[in-house]
């Protein structure tokens, strides 16, 4: 039985794709109230998680074949200040977490287009250094950044996953508009049950 759970469920559109193909959901976290009356209303046998930076996942190693979450798009956005890293909405660090104690097979991850766009906070990275004409020192640095898809993929792959992103537009799909989406597709490198889900 391929298993799923979703990490930011949302009113459980990823839910009702895995049960309209079989798939056994296992959990789901979301903080918002509404939300999760929705979720408890449909899913009234899955265990469910409000807050994930106050939830340990690891009961659930090894047991999740597909974790899906689209982690707070507000950082990135272009509707909003795009504060990233710097915002207390920026949760990519938590949904990292869980995925290590979790270590499901593959990991489906959305967000929107203007993460591609967005730059981590940097850091200046002494370089190197020269000496002026009087004998004074100047020391040269480097301002070291990096854009926030580079971070997701970097962490999954830290993580132990092959990861690729890819946008998907809604219209790609059949709905009336466009509304681009980032969609981080991971399989777990060393996950014998990852051949499972190809097969199936």
């Amino acid at each position: 039985t391929i298993t799923h759970a979703s990490l930011f469920s949302g009113i459980g559109a990823p839910e009702l794709a895995a049960t309209w193909m079989g798939w056994q959901n296992l959990f789901n976290c979301e903080i918002n109230p509404f939300c999760r009356q929705i979720l408890n209303y449909w899913f009234p046998n899955t265990p469910s998680y409000e807050d994930i930076t106050q939830t340990d996942f690891s009961p659930w190693r090894d047991r999740v074949t597909v974790l899906s979450g689209g982690f707070p798009c507000q950082p990135f956005s272009h509707a909003g200040q795009r504060h990233g890293a710097e915002d207390d909405r920026y949760l990519w660090p938590q949904m990292l977490r869980a995925i290590r104690e979790i270590h499901p097979a593959y990991v489906l991850g959305e967000n929107v287009t203007g993460i591609v766009s967005m730059v981590q906070p940097g850091s200046e990275v002494k370089v190197g250094g020269a000496s002026s004409l009087f004998g004074e020192s100047d020391d040269i640095y480097e301002l070291h950044q990096q854009f926030v898809i580079q971070t997701v993929c970097q962490d999954l792959e830290s993580a132990g996953y092959a990861v690729q992103p890819i946008v998907i537009p809604a219209c790609a799909v059949g709905a009336p508009h466009r509304r681009d989406r980032v969609w981080f597709i991971a399989r777990l490198l060393d996950a014998q049950n990852a051949l499972c889900l190809r097969r199936e």
